[in-house]
Formats: C-alpha cells, structure tokens, sequence
C-alpha cells in the first residue's frame, strides 16, 4: 500500500489532468503488483548448496519474469512520453518508483541463480591452493629422502675406510714377523702388502663409482618429480585461465548490451527533442497567421462588428 501510494504522489506532483493521470497511473499499476510479489517471493530464496537446483531454477524464473516486467516498463514510459512533455514527467517518476524496486530484485536473483558457478570458481582456486602446497611438501620430502641418503653413504665410506685400514695393519705385521724369519719371506709379505694395496685401491674406486652412480640416480629422479609437479602446475592454470577467459568474454558482451541500450536511449531522447521543437514551430506559425488575420478585418462603423476585408 506505500508503494502505492508512492505512485499516486508521483502522478499528482507532475501537474496531469486527472482523467490522464488515472490512464497513466492504470497502465503501471499491473508491473507494480508482479514486481511487489515477486520482492517478497524473492526473500524467501537463499541458496546455501549446489544440490538446489530447485531454489536457483526458481531463482532464474523470478530474474526472467523481473526483466520482463522491467522491460515491459521501459516500453510503457516510452510510449506515454510521446504524448505530451508533462506526461513524460509522470511516466519517468513512475518509472524510477518501478526499477528502484525491481533492479535489487532483479540483482538478488541473479545472484542465487549463479550460485554454483559461483561455488564452481571457488572450488578451481582451492584446488590451484592445493596443488602448490602438495607440490611444496614433496619438494621437502625429496629434500629429506636425499638428505638421508648422504648420511648412510657417508657412514658406509667410513666404515669401509675403517677396515682397509684395520686389514692394512694386519698386513704390516704379518710382513715384519715374517722379515725377522727370512728375506723370502719379507719379499712374499712386499707381494702380500701390494696385493692388498692394489684391492683397496679397487674398492676405493669401486666405492667412488657406486657414490658416483646413487648421486646420478638421485638427479634424475628429482628431474622427474619437478617435471611431474611443472606437469601438475600447467594443467591447473589451463583450467584457470580458461576460466578467466569465459567471464571476460561474458562482461565484454555485458558491456556492449550496456552501450547499444545507452545509444538507443540517446536516439530516442534526440527525436522527442526534434517533434517538440517541430509542435513549437507549427504553434508559433498558428499564432502569426491569427495575428496576420485580425490585421486584416475591418471594423463597422455603425454595428462596430468586425468583417474580413474579402467578405466587405
């Protein structure tokens, strides 16, 4: 009821004459009453979970039947503006009352029928979230996996070292004892000493080739993981991008909807402009020729009546 009465105050301000005032107020009186119901009606929706597809189906009828009514308004005001300037005051307060009312509505059901795309967006984010932090964690633990087995070829080195030595010592005895005894058998320990020099030299090596071989194999697989997480990480900005793609392409086509409305507008605006000034022009002609035409009349000078000097 206030917003009917808003109505009332708008038709009244503007200056109308009463019989069109009622006309103009009938011809959006129906639009209020849909827009009103469907105000109230659009409270009651709040989606909360992709699973309500019946609340946002709902949700695109009640924006569908906004943008209607919207429509169906613009059309009204353009048509009742034709008439006459002071009517156009009327229409465009009028108008303004119906959008000021529909507009939000119109807005709020947009805004529950994207929902799950909304809900989608959200979703791809936490999921590029997720890939960089698992690629961090298996950076760490390729780091610790190294990182261990540093320590276990270290202590393996060592442990070898400990016992060439250990069986070098060994040797070193053997060949003093077996000096003291005879040459020949110093010369045998001197082959014995080689031998066994000439063994750790190729376990040495053999040892050195093996560390050689590990530090390889640990190169190439973390190659490998970094080739997998870059894999993961092109995969997932794709799917961004493509993303960001489809919304910019939806606001430019937005956009242009906007402008085409904008310069429609504008048209429409320039050629009331141009019929008011040509109903002007054809009131200003009307106006001299009355002028030219009681010029022209002559006065009796007995009756004191007025003739066309044709008609004397």
């Amino acid at each position: 009821m206030q917003e009917e009465n808003r109505l009332a105050v708008v038709v009244k301000e503007s200056g109308l004459e009463a019989t069109k005032a009622q006309a103009v107020l009938e011809r959006f009186q129906g639009s209020f009453a849909v827009a009103a119901e469907w105000e109230a009606k659009a409270r009651e929706i709040v989606v909360t979970d992709v699973s309500q597809t019946a609340l946002m189906a709902q949700a695109k009828e009640g924006r569908l039947e906004m943008r209607r009514i919207r429509i169906a308004v613009e059309k009204t005001r353009k048509e009742l503006k034709e008439s006459a300037l002071r009517e156009g005051k009327a229409v465009d307060g009028l108008a303004n009352v119906l959008k000021a009312l529909i507009v939000p509505t119109e807005e709020y059901l947009h805004s529950q029928e994207r929902y799950a795309e909304i809900l989608h967006e959200k979703e791809i984010e936490e999921a590029r979230l997720y890939l960089e932090k698992k690629k961090e964690e298996e950076r760490l633990a390729e780091e610790a996996r190294l990182e261990e087995e540093r320590k276990a070829k270290a202590a393996a080195e060592a442990a070898e070292r400990a016992k060439l030595e250990a069986e070098a010592e060994e040797a070193r005895k053997e060949a003093a004892e077996e000096r003291a005894n005879a040459e020949k058998a110093e010369a045998r320990t001197v082959a014995v000493k080689k031998a066994l020099e000439e063994k750790a030299r190729k376990e040495r090596e053999a040892a050195a080739a093996k560390l050689d071989k590990a530090k390889r194999d640990a190169k190439r697989k973390e190659t490998e993981a970094k080739e997998r997480a870059a894999a993961e990480k092109k995969k997932a900005d794709d799917s961004l991008r493509a993303v960001e793609e489809k919304n910019r392409a939806e606001q430019e086509k937005k956009d242009a909807e906007w402008a085409e409305a904008e310069d429609k507008a504008a048209e429409e605006k320039r050629e009331q402009q141009a019929a008011m000034k040509r109903l002007e022009e054809k009131a200003a002609e009307m106006e001299r020729k009355a002028a030219l035409e009681e010029k022209s009349k002559i006065t009796c000078p007995k009756c004191g009546h007025k003739f066309n000097k044709e008609n004397s």
